[in-house]
């Protein structure tokens, strides 16, 4: 579950052919997931907190590998992302999908 919401937010970020699902990278989400990973005996929780830990600090520099990381982990076949969005493409995804 952990992974599906950390995939989802990475959707506000990144260029792919298909995205299903978004949930909005705020810092609320990503302390709370932190919080729970860190508390947690994931398999791939070392993994999972290097990404979260990226994320407090506001470096998204590889959003793109780590979207592709939980793809993967889900066996993604269709939607692998092949860019980041602009900043422009980014505020319209925002707007698109959370504000009302």
């Amino acid at each position: 579950m952990i992974v599906q919401c950390m995939h989802e937010m990475t959707h506000q970020k990144v260029q792919a052919e298909n995205k299903t699902g978004a949930i909005e990278m705020n810092p609320e989400h990503i302390n709370t997931i932190y919080r729970i990973t860190k508390e947690s005996n994931f398999t791939n929780k070392d993994k999972l907190l290097e990404i979260l830990t990226r994320w407090k600090k506001k470096d998204f520099n590889q959003i793109v590998n780590d979207h592709n990381y939980f793809w993967s982990v889900q066996g993604g076949k269709i939607g692998r992302a092949t860019g980041r969005l602009t900043t422009k493409e980014e505020k319209e995804f925002i707007s698109n999908n959370f504000q009302k």
